[in-house]
């Protein structure tokens, strides 16, 4: 999906570019990257890992923002996870509080303004604000994107295939049901409260709704970002 808008106060094209990928049978149900261009003004790339069904392992949210020609630099990676409990987090959000100990640039105080409530935000998150864009130049902060998402794609192998064996019989499978009943739909319960959650307070609808109008920003949040209404394939142009 592409929309653009022609601001003609200023000749400032904003465009937002999006791409969904749906796979059957592998450890993501669903990813999801956007791209906003807006000029000098705003650049923003946000991408969102949703497992299987099957995996109780959190989601993987990316967030790189710039504004006013990169003098504003905000960057935000995280493991969403499903719940708060101390055994889930040391579990499953343990490989990403390590890596984020090598990156002391990226152990910033959270905004509060994006990041308004824990219940979807683990105490691992990477975060920086910054005020030069050659901050972005350099290998580190790439460094830090690839290593996350190296061990996310770690992460999420090593639990399908832990999965795939309990099925076939190698472990004991007295949990069985609870894999792909029970659990499965506390999980899909998780995501989707999540995405309620985020399409109700993600700021990023005030920004699209500046850049493109409220209603073609209330449709992409709901119909294609988080998928609170029942998604269609074509969003107008504007």
């Amino acid at each position: 999906r592409k929309s653009i808008r022609q601001d003609s106060m200023n000749a400032v094209h904003s465009r937002v570019g999006s791409l969904c990928f749906r796979t059957k049978g592998s450890e993501f149900r669903r990813i999801r990257v956007e791209y906003l261009d807006a000029g000098p003004r705003a650049q923003i790339l946000n991408a969102l890992f949703y497992p299987d069904h099957s995996l109780e392992i959190p989601m993987l949210g990316i967030d790189l923002l710039s504004f006013n020609s990169g003098k504003r630099i905000l960057i935000g990676i995280d493991y969403h996870p499903l719940t708060q409990d101390q055994d889930y987090i040391s579990q499953y959000v343990g490989p990403l509080q390590r890596i984020k100990e090598d990156f002391p640039e990226l152990q910033g105080e959270i905004s509060q303004k994006i990041y308004d409530s824990f219940e979807f935000f683990s105490p691992a998150i990477l975060f920086g604000r910054f005020e030069d864009p050659k901050i972005l130049e350099g290998s580190r902060i790439m460094g830090a994107y690839v290593r996350v998402l190296e061990e996310y794609l770690r992460m999420a192998s090593c639990y399908t295939r832990l999965l795939s064996r309990c099925r076939e019989g190698v472990f004991n499978n007295t949990g069985q049901q609870n894999i792909t009943g029970q659990t499965r739909e506390w999980i899909a319960q998780r995501q989707f409260a999540y995405n309620r959650y985020n399409f109700e307070n993600d700021p990023a609808a005030g920004i699209f709704a500046s850049n493109f109008g409220k209603e073609w920003s209330d449709r992409f949040m709901s119909e294609f970002l988080f998928e609170i209404s029942s998604p269609t394939h074509n969003i107008s142009m504007v």
